[in-house]
């Protein structure tokens, strides 16, 4: 569609394809959206002193559920046919902040939008993501892991793509099927990714984007150093990388 900004542009992809929700999410908190105010706070157009009040303006759903809306254009504004006279703008965070502890809506009735539950809200707020937060562990002893790489690529593999792109500093994963010997009737996927610093976000990004594709799905992503002589080097070694910077979409 002509003429969208990168926030409406974002949630379009974000929509429809899970890779590009981390992204998305983190570009709201700092875009400029609009909020809808049920009193004449402002008369005409102008810029709000600081510390003014605002009275934002709540839909009742069909559920008997009050939910602030919130747009990301004037045009969604009026593709939800509402009879307003006054929106003010303001940053995604700044509106998060204000509607705390509330259900919130993007551009409801409209082809692209999304709900927010309040503890999305919190997560963004405090993490920038919705931080599906992965667990974590450290091996305080030593493990023989077996492993062996995948005849075909799991769908999943297209989305995390999608992810890696997002992450510059992210130049290539790995994919395999593994084993450790202390568990070995626990067979599980292993995503190794390479980068060029560990970054813990990353990781919260490749536990929500695998979240929204199966909420039941268990894959364990380490940081993989591919000159490390252990398992990086034998990996990098034996499989090739699903996903490689020089690869990543534009």
């Amino acid at each position: 569609m002509p003429g969208l900004s990168e926030l409406e542009h974002l949630l379009e992809q974000a929509t429809k394809e899970p890779g590009w929700r981390p992204a998305f999410y983190r570009h709201l908190l700092d875009a400029e959206i609009l909020a809808l105010v049920s009193a004449p706070t402002l008369r005409g157009s102008g810029t709000l002193p600081a510390g003014t009040r605002l009275a934002l303006a709540h839909l009742l759903r069909e559920d008997g559920t009050w939910v602030a809306p919130f747009f990301t254009s004037p045009a969604r504004i009026q593709q939800r046919a509402l009879q307003v006279s006054h929106c003010v703008a303001m940053t995604g965070r700044e509106f998060f902040e204000a509607t705390r502890g509330s259900p919130l809506h993007l551009n409801p009735n409209c082809e692209f939008g999304r709900e927010f539950v309040p503890w999305e809200v919190e997560a963004l707020l405090k993490h920038g993501s919705l931080c599906v937060t992965p667990d974590h562990e450290i091996l305080s002893v030593i493990r023989l892991v077996q492993w062996e790489p995948l005849d075909d690529l799991p769908p999943m593999a297209k989305s995390l793509r999608i992810l890696y792109a997002t992450h510059p500093i992210v130049s290539a994963a790995y994919l395999v099927k593994y084993q450790c010997s202390d568990q070995p009737s626990r067979s599980s996927w292993l995503i190794g990714v390479v980068a060029a610093y560990v970054d813990e976000m990353i990781f919260r990004d490749t536990a929500t984007v695998l979240y929204d594709i199966d909420p039941g799905i268990v894959i364990d992503a380490i940081p993989l150093d591919v000159a490390d002589g252990a398992i990086g080097q034998a990996i990098s070694d034996k499989v090739l990388p699903f996903y490689r910077r020089l690869d990543a979409l534009h």
